[in-house]
């Protein structure tokens, strides 16, 4: 039986038959010190004893109602429905935590719906409940269809009270009798048996022998010199010993409230009763929320008193326990999204054994779990003289396959060359003014040498490493865009950079421009997560270039293709094919999937692989060799913050030995991690161009990156 709902005389019997077996091992024990006549005595009034307390499970049934439902017990199943009036919801079928036996299905349902339903065992709630009601039984029933026939469904009708809620159990009795009169009645009717008394009695006889044989055993070494001093001892310390186990035990029985794994328990009974919204919300006030229970915390959240963003907070970081109630909670907020939401609690995305600590309030929020992504690894890839495990975070099949027989050409070809052109992070906010005279003004001010001066020095003094490289500025109306660029170390620099420009347009206001109005601190100048010729052009993040010599027959044995068929398809596909689409960055061949799969395994912003993938791919024909370069003004990445403290992400890091900053050389890690993305660019090009060069691609993609049929997907 739940404890929150048994009421208190069933509680009683249940209490009294848990006793039971204590009771036949007290007498046991008491065996070898009493008569033998007096002993009989006792074995049977202990099987008499235990008869009546099984017996008591039934003893408060009406008879008539009893006699239908025992028929009905040996017959089929019984299912038993209560109808609570005044109930707090008017829905068909309202949640409760009234138990379910073997042959015993319990719900509460508002008296208005039709028809009346029984609850399934798994939808069992426990924080709502009719309030001021005293069930009174009637015998009613009716037929109602079963898995195994026709079933017997009996309504208990719940009249209105004026009681207190303690007087309301009191007079609870007959409804409890419907339920444990249902009980199995193996459970009762096996002590009846004499074969089971028998085994019994027989049991207890043994038991008092044994005893008699050890108590005459110790009165025979009773008088050895000090032994009964040793015994002594060895008994005081094995009750210690038994106490503090005991007490340890004692405190794990009652049920508590969930809590996560690694953080201290604080275990908090749930109460033996429902609680009321009152009391609830007494919790939140004390901040104790914890001690609730999860259907307590899924009801204060869908009343509004706690935001389901906050459940982390609320629940003193119990994030895996925060995920598991706004799981439950999503589905009941919105009815129009109920139907796709309603598998959210059971479904397939995991959010157990992840370190969320280091999500909260840096990389996500309202988090309901995480996406597992293959990773693989290309290479290993011979970059200005070293050797890098390449990982890429992928879905598409023959990517890193691809990737890994460019490494190899690479490599046979005695590696890459990379060079890093540029490196500064840009941010470009937009400023106003009413007239046009006064937005040329500030134009020229930003451009002059003092005005240079001045917002470098309000810059660079907001960081320990932002360094202020330039400032570029344009103008359309009155509206006036500066283009700042940044050095912001091993950090790509968003937050870095922004930090520094609202800063020194603060400045610049007291110098004279304070009609001037922000319109915004990003004003697209930058340019951030889009396409943009300007990007392109002038370079953001990190600008490389890489490059390789691959001999002939390295091309013919390894990429299965020759020179000049390499060099005229990059022609004709990479530079023409380009030009003719209009593309701006985009003159490759599919730099952009190189670029994803690392930024995902590597904890960079997925979002700016679109200027990341800016790459113009060129191939020639030196002296019988292929010469192929990649050109990347705009790759936009960090080896610390953001996603990187992920400890996958920051794993993978790891592996390319650029995890945190250069203390020494301040943005030689991020450099690096470009410098890489830019040789595995250039490794991905290759294998591809050769492969559609030789005609390769389809068969490729037909082997390696074919779904398998799921066993109900007809052929």
């Amino acid at each position: 039986m739940d404890k929150n709902l048994a009421s208190p005389s069933l509680r009683h019997s249940n209490s009294l038959s848990l006793k039971a077996p204590r009771l036949v091992q007290h007498l046991s024990h008491m065996a070898a010190r009493l008569p033998v006549h007096a002993l009989l005595l006792i074995i049977l009034s202990t099987s008499l004893l235990q008869d009546s307390i099984f017996r008591g499970n039934a003893r408060v049934v009406p008879s008539s109602l009893r006699q239908s439902l025992d028929h009905e017990n040996h017959r089929h199943s019984t299912l038993v429905t209560m109808v609570f009036t005044d109930v707090l919801s008017s829905k068909a079928v309202l949640p409760c935590s009234v138990p379910a036996h073997d042959n015993i299905s319990v719900a509460l349902l508002d008296p208005n719906a039709a028809p009346l339903t029984a609850c399934p065992p798994s939808q069992l709630r426990s924080y709502w409940r009719a309030p001021e009601s005293r069930p009174a039984v009637q015998a009613m029933s009716q037929q109602v269809p079963g898995r195994r026939g026709q079933m017997t469904r009996w309504l208990v009708k719940a009249a209105q009270a004026t009681d207190s809620p303690t007087s309301q159990h009191a007079r609870a009795d007959d409804l409890e009798g419907v339920s444990s009169a249902a009980l199995p009645k193996k459970r009762v009717n096996g002590y009846k048996d004499s074969l089971w008394t028998n085994s019994i009695l027989l049991f207890l006889i043994l038991a008092v022998g044994f005893h008699g044989y050890l108590r005459q055993s110790a009165a025979s070494v009773a008088h050895v010199p000090g032994l009964e001093d040793t015994i002594s001892a060895h008994l005081l310390d094995e009750r210690k010993q038994a106490a503090s186990n005991t007490a340890t035990d004692e405190l794990a029985l009652p049920q508590t409230a969930p809590v996560s794994a690694g953080r201290p328990e604080n275990r908090s009974p749930v109460p033996s009763e429902p609680r009321s919204q009152e009391q609830l919300d007494e919790l939140l006030t004390e901040k104790r929320a914890c001690e609730m229970t999860d259907q307590e915390l899924v009801s204060v959240v869908l009343r509004g008193k706690v935001p389901g963003h906050a459940l982390e907070k609320t629940l003193n970081n119990d994030f895996e326990r925060a995920i598991r109630i706004r799981r439950n909670v999503i589905p009941l907020t919105d009815q129009s999204t109920a139907s796709t939401a309603e598998t959210l609690d059971e479904s397939k995305l995991p959010y157990d054994n992840y370190d969320w600590s280091r999500v909260s309030g840096a990389c996500c929020e309202n988090v309901v779990g995480y996406v597992p992504i293959p990773v693989g690894v290309a290479g290993p890839l011979l970059v200005d003289g070293k050797s890098y495990m390449v990982p890429m975070a992928t879905t598409e099949g023959t990517l890193v396959a691809s990737t890994s027989r460019g490494c190899k050409a690479i490599n046979q070809a005695g590696g890459a060359v990379t060079v890093l052109t540029s490196d500064g992070m840009t941010r470009g906010p937009c400023i106003s003014f009413e007239t046009l005279a006064r937005a040329g003004v500030a134009k020229k001010w930003v451009d002059s040498e003092a005005g240079q001066e001045t917002i470098r020095t309000a810059f660079n003094s907001t960081s320990s490493f932002a360094r202020l490289q330039s400032i570029k500025t344009a103008m359309a109306g009155t509206q006036l865009f500066i283009r700042f660029k940044a050095a912001t170390g091993d950090a790509m620099g968003m937050n870095m950079i922004s930090k520094g420009v609202e800063h020194a347009l603060k400045v610049m206001r007291s110098k004279g421009f304070d009609d001037m109005v922000i319109t915004s601190l990003s004003g697209n100048y930058c340019t951030d997560k889009k396409a943009s010729a300007l990007n392109w052009i002038e370079g953001r993040g990190k600008s490389i270039v890489a490059e390789a010599i691959i001999p002939a027959e390295v091309v013919r044995s390894v990429l299965k293709t020759d020179v000049e068929s390499l060099v005229e398809l990059n022609t004709s596909k990479n530079l023409i094919g380009s030009a003719m689409a209009g593309s701006v960055g985009g003159f490759n061949a599919h730099a952009a999937n190189i670029v994803a799969a690392i930024f995902l395994a590597t904890g960079q912003d997925p979002a700016q692989v679109v200027e990341s993938a800016n790459c113009i791919t060129i191939m020639k024909n030196v002296r019988g060799s292929l010469q192929i370069s990649v050109s990347m003004p705009s790759i936009e990445v960090g080896t610390l913050g953001g996603g990187t403290v992920l400890e996958p992400q920051g794993a993978m890091l790891d592996l390319l030995g650029v995890k945190g900053a250069d203390v020494a050389r301040p943005g030689e890690n991020a450099g690096r991690l470009a410098c890489i993305i830019g040789a595995a660019v250039l490794a991905g090009e290759l294998s591809l161009c050769s492969a559609l060069a030789a005609g390769h691609l389809v068969d490729a993609h037909m082997q390696h990156n074919r779904t398998l049929k799921s066993p109900s997907t007809r052929a």
